[in-house]
């Protein structure tokens, strides 16, 4: 039985490749903290990977979902809004909570340059959750493994 009353992000990460099927999560590359960027005048794709929990009570209503990202200062470089409803699947038991699974491919976001920036994951006009990555400027050899765009 659930004790949720309302919705939750459960997790937010971001990835090289995410996908969200059949109630599962796909990702490649996932969990990562530095990205190497060749050229800060080029948008640079971000990819996300979340889960919302959605308690029995909030299922067949419409949740809004805001995803931004911000500079150590506050600033906004990027933003991706959306809505989904958790039904109630027949063979679901009364007061279960669903976890639903969503994927944000390549959001392409203009980083102001090298440095720490957040992404803030809201639902229902409450900030949930916070992931954070440093970008760094790419050496013309590359860097050891991390994604570079």
């Amino acid at each position: 039985m659930s004790t949720l009353e309302t919705p939750t992000i459960d997790f937010l990460i971001l990835a090289d490749h995410a996908e969200a099927i059949n109630g599962k999560i796909y990702l490649m590359g996932g969990g990562w903290d530095v990205r190497a960027v060749r050229d800060f005048a080029q948008p640079v794709p971000l990819t996300l990977a979340l889960a919302v929990l959605v308690p029995w009570t909030a299922t067949n209503q419409r949740h809004h979902l805001r995803l931004r990202v911000e500079d150590a200062d506050g600033r906004q470089f990027a933003e991706v809004k959306g809505e989904f409803v958790a039904g109630r699947p027949p063979h679901l038991t009364a007061g279960t909570t669903q976890r639903i699974p969503l994927a944000f491919q390549h959001i392409p976001v203009l980083l102001g340059g090298p440095g720490v920036y957040a992404i803030i994951a809201a639902l229902n006009d409450q900030d949930q959750k916070r992931t954070t990555f440093t970008a760094v400027a790419a050496s013309l050899e590359g860097t050891s493994g991390q994604p570079t765009s």
